[in-house]
């Protein structure tokens, strides 16, 4: 009987509302008891009354590290390998070298001296982010745009970290036209709509603390696109004084500012930031997955802007589609998955640009995956260079 009875009072127990569990918890365990309780009233605090009155300009201080501000005041002192630019957010630093990484005086990653005439027959420009310049983990002498040259082509590569299609487009409207290049070759990465609706690098890339910069972007307005420029050296420094200009700015016009502004409710407080990192990652997979409309239209909008800009020079433009690991990624459960990278490559097609397929060259390689992607999935080693530069090479000479 006394059994029975003990049962029953465990049951009504666990039936009972999480309250009255609480006020039991605090007769039995009541050091346990208090621990809740001001984890609760500091979770409540952190996401109802702190907002209130916390201005937004103290959580961004919080919102970027220590290294993040070091990173913005040595890239305003020009003192690391990229320099501000009002043109397409930074640039290359001209005459810089650090280990493998070396920069001409132009400010290209080349494997050779550059002149503004023509050296060769056929002179192709390259534009694009990291995985066009090589990345800091091979020579100069090892990227696409090197393995590229022989008797008859010359190659510039102008490709800068973590550029997205709107900052190329961009760099060779306002300056590279002047290399007047037979070819602009464009590199677009696995995703290549993200960036194209941010300004402020550290809102898509949060543990991006290494380049906390500034880009430009555009919008479309009235069927067209509209620029809306920054002035990053500008921006960022009065940003390490007072950030309020700058966060009223992305505001209205960051796409991303949505993480800053859930950092702000949810960021400082245990539980709350715990469900806010696997929100964002879940809206960050969602979002690769299923991008936005608006996104699109400016991808395809972009890419027409481009190509009309090289016609206008002389120049043919050949999009470069370039995998990373996942994109390239032979794992059976990504079958279940839409193919992104493979509709950015159909969608270009469609709109009848000329484009060059990285993934299929380096399938059709038969290298292993250790012998195409470096350790962090995403760069090349040289021999996936040397592949993706001889897929160019037939494909602009015609041979087979």
């Amino acid at each position: 009987m006394r059994i029975e009875v003990e049962k029953k009072e465990g049951l009504q127990a666990r039936s009972a509302p999480v309250w009255r569990q609480l006020l039991g918890l605090k007769r039995i365990a009541p050091k346990l008891y208090l621990t809740l309780v001001l984890l609760l009233t500091f979770e409540l605090l952190g996401i109802v009354v702190a907002p209130i009155f916390v201005p937004s300009s103290a959580y961004f201080r919080l919102y970027l590290n220590e290294k993040a501000r070091q990173s913005t005041q040595r890239f305003l002192e020009e003192n690391i390998a990229v320099i501000p630019d009002d043109v397409a957010g930074w640039r290359n630093r001209p005459d810089f070298e650090q280990g493998s990484w070396k920069i001409d005086e132009h400010g290209s990653r080349s494997a050779h001296p550059i002149t503004m005439a023509r050296e060769k027959p056929l002179r192709v420009l390259f534009l694009g982010s990291s995985m066009i310049n090589g990345g800091n983990h091979v020579q100069n002498d090892e990227t696409i745009s090197a393995y590229l040259e022989d008797s008859q082509i010359e190659a510039i590569n102008y490709g800068t970290m973590l550029y997205a299609l709107d900052q190329s487009f961009l760099a060779y409207r306002e300056r590279l036209r002047r290399y007047q290049a037979n070819v602009v070759v464009v590199g677009i990465d696995s995703e290549p709509v993200a960036g194209l609706q941010n300004h402020y690098v550290p809102f898509r890339f949060p543990a991006e603390v290494n380049m906390p910069y500034l880009k430009p972007r555009f919008t479309m307005r009235d069927g067209g696109l509209s620029l809306v420029p920054v002035h990053p050296r500008q921006m960022l420094a009065e940003a390490l004084k007072s950030p309020t200009g700058l966060l009223e700015f992305l505001a209205k016009n960051d796409s991303f500012y949505f993480e800053f502004e859930t950092f702000e409710r949810f960021g400082l407080s245990p539980f709350s930031g715990g469900l806010r990192y696997f929100y964002l990652r879940a809206r960050s997979v969602y979002q690769s997955l299923f991008p936005a409309e608006e996104a699109l239209v400016l991808f395809e909008s972009l890419s027409d802007a481009m190509v009309k800009e090289g016609e206008k020079h002389g120049a043919k433009v050949v999009f470069l589609t370039l995998p990373d690991a996942t994109a390239f990624g032979s794992s059976r459960w990504r079958n279940y998955l839409p193919d992104r990278f493979g509709e950015t490559l159909d969608a270009l097609k469609h709109r009848g640009h000329e484009v060059v397929d990285a993934r299929n060259l380096l399938q059709q390689s038969k290298l292993p995956v250790t012998q195409l992607f470096l350790e962090d999935k995403a760069h090349y080693h040289p021999a996936a260079n040397r592949v993706i530069a001889e897929g160019i090479r037939r494909y602009l000479t015609g041979r087979p």
